[in-house]
């Protein structure tokens, strides 16, 4: 992009691996840190503190500025990543929400000529509804193992190159969170989408936009780790 965004109008090319400009920033945001805020402007973080993100890039320039390492010298990480995650979470989210307003449940509603249907299914286990008689358990399996992502997905953000592998973890996050948020929130997860061809195994299975961000994102998680 060429950017005129402030009132320096540097007509600089700043893409998501390019830096340039009065603010030194590329197309992306890049955030410093975020964090609980606590005691300045009490007005604003009130008893307790408010979430908080420090964004990196300035174009003011200040000589004494106190904040310098975060301002002036690119310190921080793009936030192209957490944006794919949140992206997927909230795409996932509103089509559940649609999909309990508009369709009842074991309904099948066939879509695309009959090759997907729009079946809602409420899902309290697994794929092919392992420990489905044990919620409580399948919820903290799930969440084990989102921690699990977490963790892989901190280090690999402090790595740099690796995109393919980046991309997929945040494919993969915003999936599991959106689907451990139905089981905290609903203590079921909202399937949907049923496909009418392949192995009569396959047909069985009710998936949601989650689960296959989940499946991609693991798949390029894993490429990008052998490139």
């Amino acid at each position: 992009m060429i950017c005129n965004l402030c009132p320096r109008r540097c007509g600089v090319e700043r893409t998501p691996d390019k830096a340039a400009g009065v603010c030194a920033m590329p197309a992306w945001p890049v955030a410093a840190r975020a964090m609980l805020h606590q005691w300045e402007e009490p007005c604003l973080v009130g008893e307790h503190g408010a979430g908080a993100v420090f964004f990196s890039g300035c174009n003011l320039r200040c000589k004494f500025c106190q904040n310098g390492v975060i301002s002036q010298e690119g310190y921080g990480k793009p936030m192209i990543y957490f944006a794919i995650t949140a992206a997927v979470f909230t795409l996932d989210f509103f089509l559940k929400k649609y999909i309990d307003k508009k369709y009842a449940r074991k309904v099948k509603n066939p879509r695309l000529g009959g090759i997907i249907c729009i079946e809602k299914f409420y899902n309290k286990g697994a794929t092919l509804n392992l420990l489905a008689k044990h919620p409580k358990a399948m919820t903290v399996i799930h969440s084990v193992i989102m921690v699990f992502v977490a963790v892989v997905y901190y280090f690999a953000m402090r790595m740099t190159g690796k995109k393919l592998t980046k991309t997929g973890l945040a494919m993969l996050a915003g999936g599991g969170l959106s689907n451990l948020y139905d089981r905290y929130t609903k203590h079921h997860v909202v399937d949907y989408v049923r496909f009418q061809t392949g192995p009569k195994w396959f047909r069985r299975i009710i998936f949601n936009v989650s689960d296959f961000f989940i499946f991609i994102g693991a798949v390029l998680a894993v490429i990008g780790s052998e490139v």
